[in-house]
């Protein structure tokens, strides 16, 4: 019911058509949008009450993270909070780097901390989730676009999975800590309605990767214009490299293997979780041409010979300012678009993945020669299409 002083959800305890006994209320408004996180509490309150040891305040409490035994740290503001679990990722968790973090938590954080800064701030953690899912966003890039309205990141669907996952880790953090009470948890449920799918798949939808001759056409195009990030492409495509491991001056090099034989090593280690990715051989994949023959680039074997971008490093961000100015790229972001899905430079690496099964390389040699799990192959990264699949089934048939 609503109590009346505060417009808040009092809960009172009922014995046949009558409310008896003591009663309690939610820190939740009495209104429509608060229904699902209510029912969670009282879910759990209720169980606490008919185990007999609790009253429905000593219930609501302990639910809540308020029981009498638990200490808050008061004198902590949030942006003290979110500093500190800044300073946790990065030095005892997944000791990430100032770009990473500003990528993957940062950007999130500061709209967090604008929502709780208001007038009206969330007062749980689901409506703080909530809000910075749904809060407007503009360019803020400077040139022409600067200042045009964007998607909010719960229009979009690896925006959403990673904003979903910034914030509940925080504040799970931060209560973990006694910096908050319970009731910033976010309850499972609602926590699995606000994030969508749980699997990469979400991710994955919408994305797009490149045909053997966008690629190669692509790449020779460019290539009259600028050399050196031709390199880089030819890199990225014909071994599946990430855009920060195409670069020869930190992490790749030509090495003898075991077998006497050139190829190319990569020094690259991804942190994935506590764990570093290890450094690996690279086996380049040829490309299909028009006329159905394989394509081979050598050009790898002079590595340090092959012209280069005039750039300090080559990474994602420097790779993806190039091919944003490029015509030929916008064209293929435009056509890919038309059909609803999103082209981005990391697509070089999804159509090596997806080339991998095309040959009928085993997802674990391919997990191997990418530097990821096999888990992480299968999820992540596109792998066929309708084309791959009734082209398995040929073969299958006998047909080709």
């Amino acid at each position: 019911m609503r109590h009346t002083a505060t417009s808040k959800i009092r809960l009172r305890v009922r014995s046949g058509e009558r409310c008896v006994g003591e009663q309690a209320v939610l820190p939740l408004a009495w209104e429509a949008r608060n229904v699902a996180e209510a029912m969670q509490w009282i879910g759990r309150i209720y169980k606490l009450i008919h185990t007999g040891d609790h009253s429905l305040k000593t219930a609501r409490d302990a639910v809540l993270g308020k029981a009498t035994t638990h200490v808050e740290k008061k004198d902590w503001t949030w942006d003290q909070i979110c500093e500190k679990y800044r300073n946790h990722l990065q030095t005892r968790k997944n000791k990430i780097k100032d770009t990473t973090f500003e990528a993957s938590y940062g950007r999130y954080f500061e709209v967090m901390l604008k929502l709780l800064r208001s007038n009206t701030p969330p007062r749980t953690g689901a409506q703080l989730l909530d809000a910075v899912l749904s809060a407007p966003r503009v360019n803020k890039k400077p040139g022409k676009m600067f200042g045009t309205p964007l998607k909010t990141w719960g229009e979009q669907d690896a925006s959403r999975l990673e904003c979903c996952l910034a914030i509940k880790n925080m504040l799970t953090y931060a209560v973990s800590m006694d910096y908050r009470p319970g009731l910033w948890l976010i309850p499972e449920a609602l926590y699995e309605d606000l994030r969508g799918s749980d699997s990469a798949a979400a991710a994955l939808k919408g994305k797009s990767d490149l045909t053997d001759i966008e690629i190669l056409e692509l790449i020779q195009t460019i290539e009259q214009r600028s050399p050196g990030w031709a390199s880089v492409l030819r890199l990225c495509a014909t071994f599946g490299l990430r855009p920060c491991e195409a670069d020869r001056n930190r992490h790749l090099e030509v090495r003898v293997n075991s077998r006497g034989q050139e190829q190319l090593h990569c020094s690259y280690q991804k942190k994935a979780g506590k764990r570093l990715t290890p450094q690996r051989w690279l086996v380049p994949l040829p490309f299909i041409d028009h006329g159905g023959e394989r394509v081979w680039w050598d050009g790898w074997r002079g590595l340090n010979d092959l012209p280069w971008p005039p750039v300090e490093r080559v990474d994602g961000a420097a790779l993806g300012k190039f091919l944003r100015r490029q015509p030929e790229w916008k064209s293929l972001v435009a056509e890919k678009a038309k059909q609803g899905l999103q082209l981005k430079p990391y697509a070089f690496r999804d159509s090596f993945t997806h080339r991998c099964a095309r040959f009928g390389i085993a997802d674990a040699d391919a997990a191997l020669a990418s530097g990821h799990s096999v888990k992480v192959h299968r999820e992540s990264y596109i792998n066929t299409s309708t084309e791959t699949m009734l082209d398995a089934f040929e073969r299958a048939a006998g047909r080709n």
